[in-house]
């Protein structure tokens, strides 16, 4: 079938990269990933904040401390990574 697929995974477990087992069982076949929400990952980053809050209200770096929060990525592995994340967007928003 030629498809566009919409994924959202709801499962139990946490898992960080879910693309790329998903365009491997894809792969061969006219179906194109188009979108994978991870729904666990997302209820995992929110935990901590109040229910109006949704991830449209935060800004990306609100996400991302949220993000590093829910790991708990010590501090000094923090810094390096908010100055990539950083320099990413940085990049993103030049590009665009």
């Amino acid at each position: 079938s030629n498809a566009w697929l919409e994924i959202e995974y709801t499962g139990t477990s946490i898992v960080g990269d879910l693309r790329t087992p998903l365009e491997s069982a894809v792969s061969g076949s006219k179906m194109e990933i188009r979108r994978v929400k991870n729904k666990r990952l997302a209820d995992l980053i929110l935990t901590p904040v109040q229910t109006q809050d949704t991830l449209d209200e935060l800004d990306v770096h609100q996400v991302f401390e949220r993000c590093l929060d829910a790991n708990e990525v010590p501090l000094h592995d923090r810094i390096a990574l908010q100055q990539a994340y950083g320099e990413i967007l940085e990049g993103l928003y030049e590009n665009s």
